[in-house]
Formats: structure tokens, sequence, C-alpha cells
């Protein structure tokens, strides 16, 4: 797990590095300069602020030095604001972005699960194609013309909410909305899929058979299992939101970061742009290995891939290879399959012990109470069990 870990930093440092190179030099290709656009200063006051600043000097060097102070978190001053630093700016106009990320994603997270369960336990009735058909409107509409049409109705026409401007909690109900809605109809198509698919399973059916009630049967087998697939895609989710909200909050005039992206690319504000760019991939980066890190596995076996094929030792190896289909007659005749009974352990509040102990015939009183390591077997040959 910990090679796992430090080759996934690895990763997300060279990641980062790639964004930050590619910027730098796909920036730097455009036509023009920072200053060109401003008509009212001579041509001498604009070679002496390229002076000043650095870019008159070789491309090598402006990276060497965009580098190094990218090394220390300094992503330099704004060409276009005069004496504010990239960090500043971040620092004082991030926040506010970042709660208009938060709420549209504290709405959308609930709401798109509960329409997709009731999209999925209703399937072929009026209420599942209604939720389908908002979930297909949803992912369809651009964010403009839901932020236009939502001014109009409830602003306009209503008069029950501010056209625009970020004043007070009810000035933000808009944009909660407008940077909500593809979110909750992208989440609802998700989980009456992941619904419909669980629905058939066979412990499912089993759990039908053993007399559990209707939600004891939707909440212990249903929607915890069906949740899990869903896990990696909440942090790109918060990211995605945060970043769509660049459109929403030039139509409601919301004094957040995304003007300032905006600006920075159309008046080609080098240093805004870099800073920005870097900080949401890192963000995008640092999202993904947190997300990789909370859906970390448990390795229970290691070893060469014939021995493991050959000589499955874990009980969980076993249950697991006795599902891959073979194709040879003789070897189905000769093995016979092993499979594991009970429910599939979820990441979901997990036990303390041995996560395969409920559906393992080994399992001992210690099994369940400590989560045993890898120890090696055979030599170059690892298990993660007490009974081996």
């Amino acid at each position: 797990m910990g090679k796992y870990i430090l080759r996934r930093l690895i990763i997300s440092l060279i990641t980062i590095w790639l964004i930050a190179t590619c910027s730098f030099f796909l920036l730097r290709l455009l036509p023009g300069n920072p200053f060109a656009t401003d008509q009212l200063l001579p041509t001498e006051m604009v070679e002496q602020l390229m002076d000043y600043y650095g870019l008159n000097d070789p491309l090598w060097k402006q990276y060497l030095t965009f580098m190094q102070n990218l090394l220390h978190g300094n992503f330099g001053t704004s060409l276009k604001y005069a004496g504010q630093s990239v960090n500043g700016i971040i620092a004082e106009k991030f926040p506010i972005s970042a709660q208009l990320g938060l709420q549209a994603y504290i709405l959308s997270l609930p709401l798109g699960i509960l329409f997709g369960i009731l999209a999925a336990r209703h399937r072929g009735k009026a209420l599942d194609y209604s939720l389908v058909g908002f979930s297909v409107l949803g992912v369809s509409v651009p964010v403009f013309i839901i932020a236009s049409l939502l001014q109009y109705i409830f602003a306009i026409k209503l008069e029950i909410f501010p056209v625009a401007q970020w004043k007070s909690f009810w000035y933000t109900i808009l944009p909660t909305l407008t940077l909500s809605l593809g979110s909750i109809a992208g989440r609802t198509r998700t989980m009456r899929t992941l619904m419909l698919e669980v629905i058939s399973e066979d412990y499912v059916k089993t759990a039908k058979a053993k007399g559990l009630s209707s939600p004891q049967i939707v909440w212990r087998h249903q929607i915890r299992n069906a949740i899990i697939p869903m896990i990696p895609n909440l942090g790109m989710e918060i990211v995605g939101i945060l970043m769509g909200s660049f459109v929403v909050e030039q139509i409601f005039a919301i004094p957040g970061i995304g003007a300032y992206f905006v600006k920075s690319v159309t008046s080609l504000d080098y240093t805004m742009t870099l800073g920005l760019t870097v900080f949401f991939g890192v963000f995008v980066v640092g999202a993904n290995f947190i997300i990789d890190l909370m859906y970390l596995g448990t390795m229970v076996e290691y070893g060469p891939t014939a021995e493991l094929y050959d000589h499955p030792a874990h009980p969980y190896t076993i249950g697991l290879l006795s599902a891959v289909p073979i194709a040879d007659p003789e070897y189905c005749r000769t093995h016979q399959p092993s499979h594991l009974q009970g429910e599939v352990p979820s990441p979901i509040n997990p036990k303390p012990g041995c996560r395969f102990c409920d559906r393992c015939p080994r399992a001992t009183a210690q099994c369940r109470k400590e989560r045993p390591v890898l120890r090696e077997i055979a030599p170059g040959h690892l298990a993660a069990c007490y009974n081996l």
C-alpha cells in the first residue's frame, strides 16, 4: 500500500509539472503581449513594462523564473491589476467561488441520489419517465440558458429573488440552483442505472426470501452497494462544479475567481492565467489523489502470477478465481468452484477485523477483531490471513 501511495504521489507531482509547463509554453504562443491592447500607452512605455516584468528575457529564462517562483508557492504579480499578487486575488476571491460550488454540491448530492432511487424503484411508470426526462434536459441544456430562464421567471416576473449581485444568502439561491441542476440531472441518471443493476442481483432476491422489509432491503442491500461505484467520481464532481461556476459568476455578477480567469485569458495576463491554471490543476489532481486513497483496496495476497493462479491461498482469492470463466473443460471437472457467500464488503463504515471474515469459512474470533497483514507463506508468496 505504501508503494502504491508513493507511486500515485509521484504521478500527481509529474502531472502538475506537465500542466504548468504546457500552460506556460502554450500561453506564449498566443500573438501579442499583455500591454499591446492598451492603446493609451506609448511604445516606449510598453517596452519599459516588458523589461520590468522580464518578458523580453529569453523564453528559457522566463520558464526557469516561473518554475522557481512556483516551487515557493508564488504565482507572481498580475500584469493587469497593478500592485495585486495572484496569490492575494486567489485568497480573496476563491472563497466566494468555493461557497457557490459547495452550496450547489450540497444541494445536488442528496437530490440526485434521491431522484435516481425513485426512478429505479418506479421503473416504467410516470415518475420514472418524468425524472428521466428531467435528467436528459438537465444534461443537455447549457447553463447560461438555465440561468436566463431562472432569472426571467423568479427574478423579473415573480420578483422572488434578486436578478444578480452577491450580498446575502438570498442572492445565492438562483446561482446555486443554476449550477446544481446539471449535476442533479447527471447524478439522477447514474444512480438510476446503478440501482437497476443492484435490484436484479442474487443477494437482493435472497434478502427478500429471508423476509426483510422493503426499507431494509433498499437501504442495506441496494443503496449501499449502488452508491459504491459513485465514490471515485465525487471528488471530480466537486471540482467540476467549482470550475463550471465561471459562466454562472459572469451571468449573476458574482465577484468570484471566474471573472478574473476569463479576463486574464482575453487580456493575456500571463501570470494571472498561469497562476489560476496551476491552482485549479493542483485542485483537480489533489482531489483525484484523495479519492484514490479513500477508495484504496486491501491487498490480501501477493506473488507470481502463475503461483497465484495455480495455488491460491487466501479464501477471497480462491473465490475470486472461481468466478473467472475457464475454457478448459478438463480444468472445470477437476477444480470445484469455491464461491464466497454473503454480502460484498463496503468501504462505508468498515468493520475492525478482516473485511472478508463474514464470507470466509475459516474465520475465527481473531479475524473479527484484527485485520491481518501480509506475511510470507512460501518463498515470494504472501497472504493476509491468520489461518494459513
